[in-house]
């Protein structure tokens, strides 16, 4: 049980309850997220228990990016980002905009030693995306901010979790500070495995965005490897689904208000001036 369940189960009695705390985010009450039409919440409605910011850490979505590469790869570390932040991913079917970007089949990893992309050579890591294509996941949260809650990474090099995330933030007025994340930190010297590490982030206040950049160097060093990185999410920030949800809910309460002979505005009135009932504009009830 994290801090957040904790404090909802202390603190938070129900969501509409007796509780005037966290009955909604309206009025006095503090805003949690819930019933807020922006937020995507996932396996629930916006009246469901499991939508708001309390729960957030139960959310259910993964997205798996794995990385291989044959013995042929010589450099011992190359550094990938698997955010591509302002600079944004991809301009066409294939070219990355941000150097060293992961994406679909061979990609060009950042050498540490020249801060330069490694050249094509046939050798180049090989990048898949589960259960869609890297491109549109990365397409994906670049038009929605989706927060990052936690990571599972497995590898078959016991040092790739002794490697550190590096979170930056962009910019076009000022420099902004980064977060270093050390992936070791989160894992037990008492675990059987050592090549596997989950880094729980919701304390970090992460997100998958347009402004962010994650880096994430890669262990490779003349040996095939193999490196498969599960990244939980949260709550997305969902403008298309938002517009379909209050578009739905007007539409509702425009019939209801057709069926008592009342006006929606301007768009219900002749030119004269003189309302008319709902029912007599054709173009109101397309959906």
């Amino acid at each position: 049980m994290n801090k957040y369940q904790i404090e909802h189960n202390s603190n938070f009695s129900s969501y509409e309850g007796s509780n005037p705390r966290i009955s909604s985010y309206e009025g006095s009450n503090p805003y949690i997220g819930y019933k807020d039409q922006l937020l995507h919440f996932v396996g629930g409605s916006l009246d469901s228990a499991d939508a708001s910011f309390v729960s957030e850490y139960q959310q259910k979505i993964s997205f798996t990016m794995s990385v291989t590469t044959s013995a042929a790869t010589a450099q011992p570390i190359l550094n990938t980002y698997i955010c591509a932040g302002v600079d944004g991913a991809f301009t066409d079917m294939s070219v990355p905009n941000t150097l060293g970007l992961i994406r679909d089949g061979a990609f060009q990893p950042i050498d540490p030693a020249t801060g330069l992309p490694i050249a094509v050579d046939g050798n180049n890591p090989i990048g898949a995306g589960s259960p869609s294509t890297i491109k549109r996941f990365l397409n994906y949260v670049r038009l929605n901010p989706t927060r990052w809650t936690a990571m599972k990474v497995k590898s078959t090099s016991s040092t790739q979790i002794d490697q550190s995330l590096t979170v930056g933030y962009q910019s076009p007025f000022r420099t902004l500070e980064s977060k270093v994340i050390p992936l070791a930190a989160h894992s037990s010297e008492m675990a059987y495995q050592n090549t596997v590490v989950t880094v729980p982030l919701t304390d970090y206040n992460l997100q998958f965005d347009n402004q962010t950049t994650i880096l994430i160097p890669m262990v490779f060093g003349g040996v095939a490897q193999t490196h498969t990185f599960t990244l939980f999410f949260g709550v997305a920030l969902n403008t298309a689904a938002a517009l379909s949800t209050k578009a739905k809910e007007a539409y509702s309460n425009i019939a209801q208000y057709a069926g008592r002979g009342m006006s929606r505005g301007n768009a219900n009135y002749g030119g004269n001036g003189v309302a008319r009932p709902l029912n007599e504009n054709p173009n109101l009830f397309l959906r």
